[in-house]
């Protein structure tokens, strides 16, 4: 077969691509394997694997859905459960505290109390701001409780 006999016959139809030559968008024929060799509808193939796609696609994200939501606990009220009572208010402070490592004291407790003379040093005094404390006390009433008596000055 020549090769203006073979372009003829693609152009009347007796080729075996017939949407080749058609504009896309245009619904065509091809020609099917089936043992009668009927036509079937491009368009009809195309919908069909559009509609299975969507199918897929859908029922995927709704089974994602699904899984989701079953793992959520709902919270479950039990009837007759008293509420929980309200927190006891905090401890007082410790008496003493160790210091910080630079000698000085926390301003919660601003004592500097010295084991080794029995002295402790309140905030203003003459030796305060050059003494490294042993322990820091809460108030002069706490260092006096533990056995140290005040500085002179």
């Amino acid at each position: 077969m020549t090769a203006l006999a073979s372009h003829k016959e693609e152009s009347q139809g007796g080729g075996a691509n017939l949407s080749r030559h058609a504009p896309q968008g245009c619904p065509t024929a091809a020609r099917s394997s089936t043992p009668g060799g009927g036509i079937v509808p491009t368009v009809t193939a195309r919908s069909f694997r559009r509609g299975l796609t969507l199918g897929l696609v859908g029922g995927a994200a709704l089974t994602a859905v699904r899984l989701f939501q079953g793992r959520r606990v709902a919270p479950v009220e039990q009837p007759g459960r008293m509420p929980t009572p309200a927190p006891e208010p905090p401890a007082p402070p410790a008496p003493w505290v160790d210091p910080l490592p630079d000698g000085s004291c926390p301003v919660s407790h601003p004592v500097k109390g010295k084991l080794m003379s029995g002295l402790f040093h309140v905030p203003g005094g003459f030796n305060y701001p050059r003494t490294k404390a042993d322990r820091c006390y809460l108030d002069a009433a706490a260092a006096e409780a533990d056995g140290l008596r005040a500085s002179k000055r």
